[in-house]
């Protein structure tokens, strides 16, 4: 299987602390680690301990924090040739992490603010999926550019794309026929709606509740499978890990009701261990799942399951 992932890459400095700085006062963080991070680099860090061959498209800058990026995600054997190198500085964020595993983050995009959508990489990957961050969109004409995009993506495969970013001003994406990833707050925003509802859309909705668990969203209709239990030390990442969890699953011939429950699983075990892309692998995820899918190791007939409606 393979993923072709779009979206910002950055260095990110993350530490932990009990408690975030009052205004004025000065915190000394513990053990802080510098990292590539981003939407990108988070989730194809997830497909590839999924084993999933994995392509980034993004944009880092000419610098040395740009060339570490592109060292790091070539050690975890992601491929790098479609990320761009520009003049502007890479994308860098402070992430704190709270005594109650909450992050905080305050940064600036950078280079990725120069990241285009392209349909030209569609045909020469030829990828089993294409993911798309929301935040891609924020850039100056990509937000036009996503309905070809999208349907180039689903004339071969399936699509996908994570409302993160622009659920708070985008109002009426052309997203027929993709899987949409969201958070609770992105999902009342985009949606206009105070309640989780079986609203009618041409696409698939996954709504990432936290430890409410997820949704799924479909053809009128709504079902929510429940968190795992799990102690929370991080939270940064966890959307990402839940989208690559759902996306392994789904090409791996499994339903969207057990890849709701493959994503819960991802995030679960994410949120358990520090920093915004553990490596957990594919047998912890498995062994978590077990305990809720039946017959773990069947597939339905044909290679890929069937296209969102």
């Amino acid at each position: 299987m393979k993923v072709l992932v779009i979206g910002d890459l950055s260095v990110s400095v993350a530490a932990e602390t009990p408690r975030l700085p009052r205004p004025g006062e000065n915190l000394i963080l513990r053990s802080p680690t510098l990292i590539a991070s981003g939407v990108a680099a988070n989730i194809s860090a997830d497909l590839r301990g999924l084993g999933v061959d994995t392509y980034v498209s993004g944009v880092v800058g000419r610098d040395v924090f740009g060339g570490a990026i592109l060292r790091e995600l070539t050690s975890w054997g992601v491929h790098t040739r479609h990320i761009g190198r520009s003049p502007r500085p890479t994308s860098i964020f402070m992430v704190i992490v709270d005594g109650d595993g909450e992050r905080t983050m305050i940064g600036y995009r950078g280079a990725s603010e120069t990241l285009r959508l392209d349909r030209q990489l569609i045909e020469e990957i030829e990828p089993d999926w294409v993911h798309v961050s929301g935040y891609t969109l924020l850039n100056r004409g990509q937000e036009k550019e996503l309905g070809p995009f999208i349907k180039a993506a689903t004339s071969k495969g399936f699509a996908s794309l994570d409302l993160e970013g622009v659920a708070y001003s985008a109002r009426s994406l052309p997203l027929r026929g993709a899987y949409v990833f969201c958070n609770q707050d992105e999902y009342h925003s985009y949606f206009r709606t105070e309640k989780v509802a079986p609203l009618s859309h041409p696409f698939t909705t996954l709504l990432k509740a936290g430890p409410s668990g997820s949704y799924l969203i479909r053809r009128g209709g709504l079902r929510r499978f429940r968190a795992f239990k799990t102690e929370v030390r991080d939270t940064n990442g966890a959307g990402d890990a839940f989208n690559a969890g759902f996306i392994y699953a789904r090409l791996s011939g499994f339903s969207e009701e057990e890849a709701c429950v493959w994503g819960n699983a991802s995030a679960s075990l994410k949120v358990s261990r520090p920093g915004p892309h553990p490596r957990i692998g594919k047998e912890r995820v498995e062994a978590l799942v077990r305990g809720r899918i039946k017959r773990l190791s069947s597939r339905p007939r044909g290679r890929y399951p069937p296209r969102p409606a």
